[in-house]
């Protein structure tokens, strides 16, 4: 384990500390509903496109020429031990969430009661514009007044988290969870600093 020799550690929300995948099996149930395809078969060409760092369910729509379904948020829920893993991480780093988030992630956090638990949430809709556009890590910078080189970014996107940060030279943790955690680092231009199969494993990494 390598010193975690920075200040604040941002984390991304869905499939980092967030489980979407309630939410992920009924989009693509809902967007193959009038269509021939299986859910295998449109699981498939998400996986290939995952394994390129793209958007794997925007890439599979366009591939099949189906229309993105409903997010059903209301599906959304942390994954176990979660709490328990941001207070360790509390004792030990400033914590602020980057993410692509409606205006209700904000409600979840506290229905969840963690929301106290970050000292600064930056999400796409309040902000005017999303990951991977580099804008939302610098405005969590400059309202943190955190310099790139003292914040870390944890997510489980190559291409929404992991790249943007790299770019602003902050350091980075992939968390390997979801369609995003099939991604290929050797595509990205440098390596990553810390690589976890779960969320829970931040904490024994870095604290």
């Amino acid at each position: 384990m390598r010193y975690a020799d920075f200040e604040w550690l941002f984390v991304d929300m869905g499939s980092t500390f967030v489980d979407e995948s309630l939410c992920i099996e009924k989009r693509i149930t809902d967007t193959i509903a009038s269509s021939s395809i299986t859910k295998a078969e449109f699981e498939a060409v998400m996986r290939r496109f995952a394994r390129q760092n793209l958007d794997a369910y925007k890439s599979a729509c366009a591939y099949f020429g189906l229309e993105k379904a409903h997010w059903h948020e209301e599906l959304e829920m942390l994954y176990p031990g979660t709490e328990e893993t941001l207070l360790s991480l509390k004792r030990r780093f400033k914590l602020g969430i980057i993410g692509n988030q409606p205006e209700s992630a904000i409600d979840k956090l506290k229905g969840w009661n963690i929301y106290e638990l970050f000292d600064a949430v930056i999400i796409s809709s309040s902000e005017g514009f999303a990951k991977p556009d580099v804008r939302l890590f610098m405005s969590a910078l400059n309202k943190t007044s955190c310099d790139p080189e003292s914040a870390c970014m944890a997510g489980d996107r190559l291409d929404n988290d992991i790249l943007p940060a790299m770019q602003l030279h902050m350091k980075t943790v992939w968390v390997r969870q979801g369609f995003g955690g099939l991604g290929s680092a050797a595509l990205l231009p440098c390596p990553i600093d810390y690589t976890v199969n779960s969320f829970n494993e931040i904490a024994s990494l870095l604290c």
